[in-house]
């Protein structure tokens, strides 16, 4: 192999290595990267209101039935869920952010937004 080869070959192993650090990033805010374990504090702080709020309970943890009465017993806890959709415009892509009591678990791209009335 050429010295030519081997820098391209090196450059398509490098690009191949970082795309998919690059996608698992979380949403972008001016200069701020929000992704799991940021507090919504810190969300609300850098990326402003979200457009929409959606509230749930969820339920975590382990339950198991333990006699015959059918009677259910576990340890767990509920465990308040919020999803905040942010529309940054038609240029820019759509995120939600999942949180979970407080804490930012997931984000998710939901394509590009639009220019609201």
């Amino acid at each position: 192999m050429t010295i030519q080869r081997i820098s391209i070959a090196s450059g398509v192993l490098l690009a191949a290595v970082c795309l998919p650090v690059l996608a698992i990033a979380g949403m972008r805010c001016g200069s701020r990267i929000i992704d799991r374990g940021v507090s919504s504090v810190e969300v609300s702080s850098f990326c402003g209101e979200p457009a929409q709020i959606d509230r749930s309970t969820a339920f975590r943890g382990d339950s198991r039935v333990t006699d015959g009465a059918g009677r259910v017993t576990g340890i767990g806890a509920d465990v308040q869920v919020e999803f905040w959709t942010y529309n940054f415009g038609p240029n820019l892509l759509m995120e939600r952010v999942r949180i979970e009591d407080g804490i930012v678990v997931d984000v998710q791209d939901l394509g590009y937004g639009f220019n609201e009335p």
